[in-house]
C-alpha cells in the first residue's frame, strides 16, 4: 500500500528503479538462439506445429497433462527461487489438496508458465525470431493480460500473440487505431464552445459523441453495454445534493489510516463504508478535467 501511494505520486525509490534495471538486463542477457536450439532438439514437442495458435495449444496440452503436474509444480518452485523450507510447505499443501491440477492449485503461476513455454516453443519452431533479445521483454507484458479488459499495443509481436491468450470478454486494440480515434475525438471536443469546455472533461466528455464510430466508440460498444441508449439519471434536488455533500464531508473528517497501517489492517471485517482518495489534476494540457471554477 505504501509503495502504491508513492508510485501514484510519481515517487520511485532508488532500490525499485535499480531492481527494474536489473530485471531488464537479466531478460536481455538471455540467449534466445540457445533457447530456440534447445527446444528444437527436445523430444517433448516433437512433430509439426503449423502456426502460433497450434503452439499455444501444444503448450497447454503439455501443462494440463495429469501425468506432468508434479514435475510442473517442481519447475514452478525452481523458477520462483523458493528454498527447501517453502518447497516442502508447497508440496505438502499440494498433496493435502488431493494433488489438484495446477489449473486449480496455482492458476496464475500456470498461466505465466504457459506464456513462457509457448514463447520457447515458438522460438524453437522459428515462428518468433530469436535475433531480438527484446522479444522476451515484449512477451513479459502478457503476464499482466489476465488483469485487464483491453490490451493496447503498437508492438508487432503483441499483435500476433496477444489474441491467442485473450479471454472471450477481452480485446486487443492496435495502438495506431486507438491513437487515430482519440485524435478524432480531440478535434470534435476542440470545436465545442469555451463555456462547455470549461465545465471539464468529466462532465461533457464522459462518453464519446453518439455519432462517433471510431475505435473508442467500438470499445464502448463492446465493454460499456447500452451506453448509447442509456438515459441520463434524473437531476438531484438541491436538498439531496446538500445531504450527499454533508455525508462526504463527514467521511473526510474520519480518522485516517497511515499507509503502513493500511497494509496490515484487518480487511476481513465488514466496514459500513470506505473512503479511498485519489489525486485528480484540475487541468491537463489544454483540457480542464474538472470545472474551471471549482474550489
Amino acid at each position: 500500500m505504501e509503495a502504491l501511494s508513492r508510485w501514484e505520486d510519481g515517487q520511485f525509490d532508488e532500490v525499485e528503479a535499480q531492481f527494474a534495471k536489473q530485471w531488464r538486463e537479466q531478460i536481455e542477457s538471455i540467449d534466445l538462439k540457445e533457447v530456440a536450439a534447445r527446444v528444437a532438439d527436445a523430444d517433448t514437442f516433437a512433430g509439426k506445429i503449423r502456426d502460433l495458435s497450434e503452439a499455444r495449444t501444444r503448450a497447454e496440452e503439455y501443462l494440463n497433462n495429469p501425468h506432468h503436474q508434479l514435475s510442473i509444480l517442481k519447475l514452478l518452485i525452481e523458477m520462483l527461487g523458493f528454498g527447501n523450507v517453502r518447497r516442502r510447505i508447497i508440496l505438502d499443501r499440494w498433496t493435502k489438496s488431493g494433488r489438484a491440477p495446477m489449473s486449480k492449485f496455482a492458476p496464475y503461476s500456470l498461466y505465466v508458465l504457459t506464456v513462457d513455454i509457448f514463447f520457447e516453443l515458438a522460438l524453437g519452431k522459428s515462428m518468433i525470431g530469436a535475433h531480438r533479445p527484446s522479444n522476451k521483454i515484449d512477451m513479459s507484458y502478457l503476464y499482466y493480460l489476465p488483469f485487464c479488459q483491453i490490451f493496447v499495443s503498437r508492438d508487432k509481436l503483441h499483435k500476433r500473440v496477444a489474441p491467442l491468450f485473450l479471454r472471450g470478454s477481452q480485446e486487443f486494440v492496435w495502438g495506431d487505431d486507438l491513437k487515430s480515434s482519440l485524435s478524432e475525438l480531440v478535434d470534435v471536443f476542440s470545436s465545442y464552445p469555451e463555456s462547455v469546455k470549461e465545465t471539464g472533461l468529466m462532465k461533457f466528455a464522459r462518453t464519446p459523441p453518439l455519432e462517433h464510430s471510431g475505435a473508442v466508440a467500438q470499445l464502448w460498444d463492446n465493454h460499456a453495454g447500452s451506453w448509447r441508449s442509456k438515459q441520463k439519471p434524473p437531476a438531484l434536488s438541491p436538498k439531496k445534493e446538500r445531504e450527499i455533500l454533508d455525508m462526504l464531508k463527514s467521511q473526510m473528517n474520519l480518522p485516517r489510516l497511515k499507509s503502513s497501517q493500511a497494509s496490515s489492517a484487518d480487511m476481513r471485517a465488514e466496514p459500513q463504508s470506505m473512503s479511498i482518495s485519489r489525486m485528480v489534476p484540475r487541468k491537463r494540457g489544454q483540457w480542464y478535467m474538472l470545472p474551471k471554477d471549482i474550489k
